[in-house]
């Protein structure tokens, strides 16, 4: 199953394999595209790989810069991000295991993006729907900082005052 974010970030998801126990796919990344901003996974392991392009990831506090065939493994809880470096898109291969709500989330913002819901990730309309995806999936994705997670709850409470759902 394809998930298209574009107009509103250029990333596109190629779900290839998808079962309670994985879930496999390809991530295209427009050139300087960001990931999600520094996140967990409380009880998936992620795993992914440079197919081609540039990759700046972020782990143990610190940026690195990843190419073509390069592949590193994030461990349940361990804080991470990712985004394609601003002259190179990216294609990874991404890997989930166990496959929790990995597919659904996505799906959600698809659905969300294509019904003209969602039509930035930097405004507030956007930052309640992200929140309250955060929050739908939360078994699958959390935000690492204090500062997101206060942010995220706030934006939960004020989405459901105002009756959004995803």
């Amino acid at each position: 199953m394809i998930y298209d974010f574009r107009p509103v970030a250029q990333q596109v998801v190629n779900i290839t394999h998808s079962s309670p126990e994985i879930i496999v796919g390809e991530m295209w990344l427009g050139k300087g595209q960001d990931g999600p901003p520094l996140h967990i996974h409380p009880a998936l392991q992620e795993e992914l790989e440079v197919i081609s392009g540039k990759v700046e990831i972020y782990r143990f506090g610190k940026w690195e810069i990843i190419t073509k065939g390069a592949k590193w493994t994030v461990p349940p809880g361990e804080v991470h991000t990712f985004r394609a470096v601003p002259d190179s898109e990216a294609n990874l291969k991404v890997t989930g295991t166990p496959a929790l709500g990995f597919e659904g989330y996505f799906k959600d913002t698809d659905q969300l993006i294509k019904s003209g819901k969602l039509t930035s990730f930097n405004n507030w309309n956007g930052i309640i729907y992200s929140a309250m995806l955060l929050d739908k999936y939360s078994d699958t994705m959390q935000p690492a900082q204090k500062s997101l997670k206060f942010v995220v709850r706030i934006a939960i409470f004020i989405g459901k005052i105002i009756g959004k759902k995803v």
